[in-house]
């Protein structure tokens, strides 16, 4: 676990995870109800259609991170 925890402690690692599963979820969420997609009822097409959207919310993030001049979690971000 201590290996884990230096890795965490020395990079912006959980908050770029935790950034990307809540863009996730929310760009999930929304596509489900802006289709008109029942949340507790999502068949197989569906659940594609969701999951890919929210798929590609995760690249927003994924850009932020690799952008050296960002200094939330980026390359050239405060360690």
């Amino acid at each position: 676990m201590s290996k884990w925890q230096k890795v965490l402690d020395g990079s912006k690692l959980d908050e770029m995870l935790l950034d990307a599963i809540r863009t996730f979820l929310t760009v999930s969420i929304s596509v489900a109800l802006g289709l008109g997609i029942p949340l507790l009822d999502i068949t197989g097409g569906d659940f594609r259609t969701v999951l890919s959207a929210g798929l590609a919310s995760g690249l927003a993030v994924i850009v932020k991170a690799l952008d050296p001049s960002q200094s939330d979690y980026g390359i050239g971000g405060k360690k």
